[in-house]
This record gives structure tokens, sequence and C-alpha cells, in this order.
């Protein structure tokens, strides 16, 4: 409430999408901020850096509450879904009316204490639904690990590492180089535990994914979200405290194409489904060269098109392999759509 007259142009803050600000000002909670509600004594950049972190953390209690309830009309519980929308639409709209007209402190107050109340519904939800899962089956790290995909990010690392060691000739900023590869590897595991929840019902029928934990039941959609948001949030405070905006603005931006665009919609439209998704796949090299150099380059990019290049024929090779549960599950791979020696022909095509 403090902080919203200060970015009152939304979409933007000030016409800018990221203006300035001073974040260490804005958190330091030994200092005084002013008693009343159109002023005080921190500065401007100190109350934008207060209302983005909140623009942030809203997007982000969005996202999981988008989740959930997807997962509520999934399992046909549609008067809680339905109850559960109105209440984020209520409090969206009343966040933009705050910071659009100004409205007074007390309604300005309830909408804190409606997004209050959403948090802790899902924090008892969480708890009956741990409760129930207790019953039949435990988790462990192990199940949580599985669900960022440790093997893909291990490649990701790799190719990141590239990016900020071609970037900076080879001389990389020691907290740059540690938080950059964590606060981009968070994000992307974020997005494969977001992948695991669209993908569950699909799991279940492949053998090659019917151990998934969220499959087996050892960890519950709702507990997955809750994963998901605080790895997003974890590696987003990483990557805007200690590297730059520009990497976080790129590397949200291929985490929205990832887990909402690509898996949820593109991926089951065309049997080219690899090589529209090796686009996510291929950025951490330009993440990391950004993350060094706070800039986009076209060497950058040059080594985004190399593993554009590489990953069809990889991916391709894996599912001539397991056509079969491919075909049982009816996904739109190539080998399921245009037969195995077409595959074969074209990885063949590709690789020379």
């Amino acid at each position: 409430n403090y902080a919203s007259i200060s970015c009152a142009d939304l979409p933007l803050s000030r016409g800018q999408l990221l203006p300035p600000s001073d974040f260490i000002s804005g958190f330091n909670f030994l200092q005084t901020i002013g008693p009343n509600y159109l002023g005080g004594q921190l500065s401007d950049e100190a109350r934008v850096a207060i209302h983005l972190t909140h623009r942030f953390g809203s997007i982000v209690v969005t996202l999981v509450l988008l989740s959930l309830i997807f997962s509520l009309y999934k399992n046909q519980s549609l008067k809680v879904a339905v109850g559960l929308s109105g209440a984020l639409a209520l409090q969206i709209s009343l966040g933009i009316s705050n910071v659009i007209f100004s409205l007074p402190l007390l309604i300005a107050v309830g909408h804190n204490l409606g997004g209050l109340l959403l948090i802790t519904y899902l924090a008892l939800l969480r708890f009956r639904e741990q409760t129930e899962m207790n019953q039949t089956t435990t988790s462990s790290w192990r199940d949580y690990l599985e669900l960022t995909k440790p093997g893909v990010q291990a490649l990701l690392f790799v190719s990141c590492i590239s990016g900020m060691l071609i970037g900076s000739k080879f001389n990389p900023p020691l907290s740059i180089f540690i938080f950059g590869l964590l606060g981009i590897s968070f994000l992307a595991a974020s997005a494969a535990v977001i992948k695991h929840i669209f993908d569950s019902e699909i799991d279940a029928k492949m053998n090659r994914t019917s151990s998934r934990p969220l499959v087996k039941g050892s960890i519950t959609e709702f507990s997955a979200s809750i994963f998901a948001a605080v790895l997003y949030i974890s590696g987003s405070l990483m990557l805007l405290v200690y590297v730059n905006t520009l990497t976080w603005i790129l590397t949200s931006l291929t985490f929205i194409f990832y887990a909402f665009i690509y898996t949820r919609y593109l991926k089951f439209m065309t049997s080219q489904n690899i090589v529209i998704g090796g686009l996510a796949g291929a950025m951490p090299p330009l993440l990391g060269w950004t993350a060094v150099s706070n800039t986009i380059e076209p060497n950058a990019w040059l080594l985004v098109l190399i593993v554009i290049v590489w990953t069809p024929p990889h991916f391709w090779a894996l599912a001539v392999y397991r056509v079969d549960d491919y075909a049982e599950s009816a996904f739109p791979m190539l080998p399921v759509q245009k037969g195995v020696a077409s595959v074969c022909y074209t990885v063949c095509l590709r690789s020379t």
C-alpha cells in the first residue's frame, strides 16, 4: 500500500518495465518508513523496489493458484474451482484498482487480507493433502529431485557455463558465475516441475514415465506447484540481486514459453514439436552470456543455433527407441506420425 503510488501506470512503472529501484533500502527493516499512507522517509526508488517485489510475488501466487484451479477442475471439484477462480479475479481487480485509482487505505488493507486468506487456504489444503498422502505413501527428497530432471539440468549447466566463459573471455566474476548458474538452473527446474504436473496423465500411460512421483502418488500436484513456485522465486531473487535484470527477463520468458505455452499446447499440435521446444532448451548459452555481459550479442545467438540444430536428432532417436510408448499415449512424435524409417532418414540428413 505504501509503495503503490510509486507505480501507478500499470502495466509499466514510471514508463518503464523495470525502472530504477533500490532493493537494499526498500527492505531494510531496521528503518522507519513513515506514519502515513502517501509518504514517508523512503526514497522513490526504494518504494518502487517494494512495489515491484509485490508485483512479482503476485504473479507467482497467481500461477500457483491457477495450477491449483486446474488440478481441482481435473478432479471434478467444480464448485471449489469456480469459487477459487472468483476470489482470484476479485483480488486481481482490487490490486489493479488500488494502484490506478489510489483507493482508500481501508480497501487496500482489505485487498491484503484477501491475499492472506487465499494463502491460508493454500496452506490448509496443502496440510489436508499431506495428511491424506501420508496415509497411502510417503515422499522423499529424491522424489522432489526427480521432478527437476537432474539429467537435463546437468546438460543445461554445461551449455550455460559455455556461454558464461565465452561471453566473459574465460574470466567471469565469481559471484555472477555462481548465482547466475544457480538462478538459471532454479528457473529451469521450476519449468520441469510444471511440465510434470501437466504431463501426469500422459506419463501414466507410458512405461518410461509411469514411475514418476506424480504418477505413483508420492507427491501431489499441489505440493509440486508449491515446489515449483519456491524454485522460481529463489532463482529469480538470485538473478535480480546478484546478476542483472536482462538475464532474469530472458530466463523468465523461456520459463513461460516452455512450462506453459509449449508443454500445454504447442507440443500436441505437430510432429515437429521437438524443433519448437528445442528453442527453450537452446537458451542456456545465451542466458549465461547475458549474465556476464548484460547484453544480447550475435555470437550468443550462434551458440543457441548450434544447440537448436543438435536437439531434434537426439530426441528423435530417443523417440524411435520408445515409439510404442508414444503411440500408446497418442503423443504426436515424429516416429509415430511418419514412421521409423522416415525418422532415421531425417536424423541422418540432419547429422551430415
